[in-house]
């Protein structure tokens, strides 16, 4: 079912923008069911969005919404379909094929490859040919990573 029949956009923007904060003087608009997280020196109030996404037309089929403090790999399992033959990631999905909840094969029986990034601190502990052929790599991943990131952008540029 798509959202414009059961709400149109326009009123949906209409409810929505009376809430946004607007960048102004005041507090930040206050939900009492979010929850923060400190991620390096910056705070984050409120929800994330995971989405698992095609990683060639880059169309998404999962989605969830979870609360700021819930960590990205504990969602994986949810994300994927179970038709996937890999699985990219940033480095907070580090360790997901390792869950006990993890979806380790897909229908057809064939393991997924999970390619997850290394974090940047795991790169400048290689030796320095190895980082080379390590960067190589991370930068391959990031590039099929790109597709699904851009989902990000267009939600952002909405709201």
């Amino acid at each position: 079912m798509q959202i414009e029949q059961l709400i149109p956009w326009g009123e949906w923007e209409t409810i929505i923008r009376l809430c946004y904060y607007k960048g102004k003087r005041g507090n930040k608009p206050y939900d009492p069911d979010t929850h923060q997280v400190k991620k390096g020196n910056t705070w984050h109030f409120g929800y994330k969005t995971h989405i698992g996404a095609d990683k060639d037309s880059g169309l998404v089929y999962t989605l969830k919404v979870t609360f700021a403090n819930v960590h990205d790999v504990s969602v994986v399992s949810e994300l994927l379909t179970g038709s996937e033959e890999s699985a990219y990631g940033d480095s907070g999905y580090l360790g997901a094929k390792k869950r006990g909840d993890a979806v380790v094969y897909n229908d057809q029986g064939k393991k997924i490859k999970y390619r997850i990034n290394r974090r940047p601190s795991q790169l400048r502990k290689l030796s320095p040919s190895k980082q080379y052929t390590a960067r190589k790599a991370e930068h391959w991943k990031l590039s099929v990573r790109a597709k699904v990131e851009h989902v990000f952008g267009v939600v952002k540029k909405l709201l």
